[in-house]
């Protein structure tokens, strides 16, 4: 009988072992807090266009880490937060 995956616990609803598609994760947070992207893309520090491409997933499947920094900002997330959609290790990149 083939072992269940535990359950990540109920207070984070994207467990770090198996994220969704970041464009998901960007959708569902927008949808969360009912920000538009300019809104976003302003505290970000990003442009509209770079932040609807990441939404829509049209960035690419690995922003840099410095990107995903400023998004999570702009999101009102903790900064490592995102970094879960990138190979490079958190310290190994400046964010500016």
């Amino acid at each position: 009988m083939p072992r269940a995956r535990p359950r990540p616990p109920l207070d984070d609803p994207y467990p770090t072992d198996t994220p969704p598609p970041l464009s998901t994760f960007v959708q569902k947070r927008l949808a969360e807090t009912g920000w538009t992207l300019m809104t976003v893309a302003t505290r970000a520090g990003l442009s509209v266009a770079t932040v609807s491409a990441i939404k829509n997933g049209t960035r690419g499947k690995r922003p840099r880490p410095g990107t995903l920094v400023r998004l999570a900002r702009g999101l009102d997330l903790p900064e490592d937060t995102l970094l879960r959609f990138t190979r490079r290790r958190p310290d190994t990149y400046d964010a500016r």
